[in-house]
């Protein structure tokens, strides 16, 4: 991995390599049938600091800078939900944690809620506490889906969205309780171009959007 910084923010076409990291432990093979997967994710609060989580195969760490400002691995999240396709880390830190949500290629999608601590490794001032606050598996029947392709966060960190090879978008809310459950599904086949020549259905779906975090569904 390979961290680059822009000296000056009002000339973007200069970047200088800041950090060279290897995430993966030398000379190991991919472990999934020849495939490998990589995604990072920054976090969007600069309250603790400049941090970011990479997804390496089924390894999850957390990176950020020490006091010399090398860059360290401070957590690592999970290594047993198999291939992970897809991290993300959510906005909103002011919350007094952080979450940060995975999607894996067995149909695995899971949210971390990171607290500050003073036990741990100690990394750029402070460590990390680290839940499993949530975990959906596949489903059986029609509404089995694998491989997680994507995830995503609202601006405000509160709804999560994942999508995989079955065609449909998934919705993910905290209920009041504080438990994660999917809050409904979108797909092209529910929603194909001809049934929006109905007013009814569209005024529908656009509340339903609104109401969470503004997906859109395309069919091509």
């Amino acid at each position: 991995m390979r961290i680059y910084e822009c000296p000056n923010p009002a000339n973007l076409s200069l970047w200088t390599l800041q950090e060279e990291i290897s995430i993966l432990p030398p000379h190991v093979p991919p472990q999934y049938s020849g495939e490998s997967s990589f995604s990072i994710s920054w976090c969007p609060s600069r309250l603790g600091g400049t941090q970011l989580v990479v997804a390496a195969n089924n390894l999850v760490h957390l990176y950020r800078p020490d006091d010399r400002g090398q860059w360290q691995q401070a957590e690592q999240l999970q290594d047993d939900a198999g291939l992970v396709r897809c991290v993300a880390w959510a906005p909103g830190g002011q919350r007094g944690f952080e979450l940060i949500a995975t999607g894996s290629k067995a149909g695995v999608v899971r949210i971390y809620s990171l607290t500050e601590t003073e036990e741990g490794v100690m990394v750029g001032g402070g460590a990390y506490s680290v839940e499993l606050v949530a975990q959906f598996e596949q489903m059986g029947g029609v509404e089995a889906f694998r491989d997680v392709q994507s995830i995503g966060w609202n601006v405000t960190g509160t709804v999560l969205s994942s999508s995989g090879d079955d065609g449909r978008i998934r919705i993910w809310k905290e209920d009041h309780l504080g438990k994660w459950r999917q809050h409904f599904a979108l797909s092209a086949e529910q929603y194909p171009p001809s049934s929006f020549e109905n007013g009814d259905l569209m005024i529908e779906s656009r509340m339903l959007l609104r109401q969470t975090m503004g997906v859109a569904v395309m069919k091509t």
